[in-house]
């Protein structure tokens, strides 16, 4: 490899390395993100005595149930990206 290679293929790897890098701390601020709005949905779901309501238990089990799927889907797609 002449020294000419050898500085552009030093150049190209330079540059890669600060898109990979550019690129990891963008996804890190999303899951961040994400982490932070779940964090937000569960302080208001133990905030919010849902199992004590009378009379709707069943609705209110489905719709836990539902945002359970949903969330466990995100999840997935997360662990898929890293």
């Amino acid at each position: 490899m002449s020294h000419e290679q050898q500085i552009q293929h030093s150049a190209a790897v330079k540059i890669q390395k600060v898109f990979r890098g550019y690129t990891v701390r963008k996804s890190v601020k999303k899951i961040v993100s994400i982490r932070t709005e779940v964090c937000e949905v569960e302080r208001r779901l133990e905030d919010t005595e849902l199992d004590s309501v009378r009379g709707v238990d069943c609705g209110v089990k489905e719709l836990r149930k539902v945002v359970t799927r949903r969330v466990i889907a995100v999840q997935e797609k997360v662990d898929s990206i890293a």
